[in-house]
């Protein structure tokens, strides 16, 4: 009957010991997608970034500040808030300035539950 009690006890421990390898093996995993994810995602931020500063040099606004800040919820969406400086912006009708921010927009990375806030500013 010891015997018995014994062995029942090593089998739960065992049972025990596996359950917690696999739940932290599954944790690995789900940590290393999550940075290969994260790791696309900077890439294609770098690049549209880039693609941002070369369509606004072409148009006139060289040495415009950008910066891009990315929201990422629960659910994976992803929102980001662009907000590009050049003190020409002022003198831009709003009609220009939308113009502008439909060809940023047009460049921008098409990805699912990815949206995009632009904002222009000058120095007023």
């Amino acid at each position: 009957m010891m015997k018995k009690a014994g062995f029942l006890v090593s089998v739960v421990v065992l049972l025990l010991i596996i359950t917690v390898l696999i739940a932290a093996t599954a944790r690995l995993q789900s940590n290393s997608s999550r940075k290969t994810e994260e790791a696309y995602y900077v890439q294609l931020e770098r690049k549209y970034v880039k693609e941002m500063e070369k369509l606004l040099n072409t148009a006139g606004f060289q040495n415009s500040g950008i910066m891009l800040t990315r929201t990422v919820y629960e659910d994976n969406r992803r929102e980001y808030h662009i907000v590009v400086h050049n003190g020409r912006f002022d003198s831009l009708s709003a009609s220009e300035k939308e113009d502008l921010v439909r060809e940023l927009k047009e460049i921008g990375f098409i990805e699912e539950d990815c949206s995009f806030i632009y904002s222009l500013t000058g120095n007023a």
